[in-house]
This record gives C-alpha cells, structure tokens and sequence, in this order.
C-alpha cells in the first residue's frame, strides 16, 4: 500500500512538472507525507504478511 501511494503521487508530480514541487501546491506536501509513510508502521512487510494471513484464513 505504501509503495502504491508512493507511486500515486509521483506519477501526479510528473504530470505537474516543477509546479507540483512549489510549496505552494497541496501536492508537494501530499508528496512529502506518502515518502514519510515508509518509517512509520505498518511497514509494507507487515502489511503483506497480515494480507497473507487473511487470505490464508490464518
């Protein structure tokens, strides 16, 4: 989930070019909170095992 939303917003800041980066535009800092998402938990490890374990019915 993590690496999708990651994803998300750089293909979105693509699109906008250097405007996307200005810090006046909301998705700078879209941008900045989804790379931080990578230090706090869940991290995507526990994300996928505790997916697995759903779909295992475990």
């Amino acid at each position: 989930m993590t690496g999708n939303a990651i994803r998300a917003v750089e293909l979105a800041l693509q699109l906008s070019g250097n405007h996307g980066l200005s810090r006046n535009n909301p998705l700078e800092r879209h941008y900045r909170d989804v790379l931080c998402s990578r230090i706090h938990t869940p991290q995507n490890d526990s994300i996928l095992v505790a997916a697995g374990r759903v779909a295992l019915g475990q």
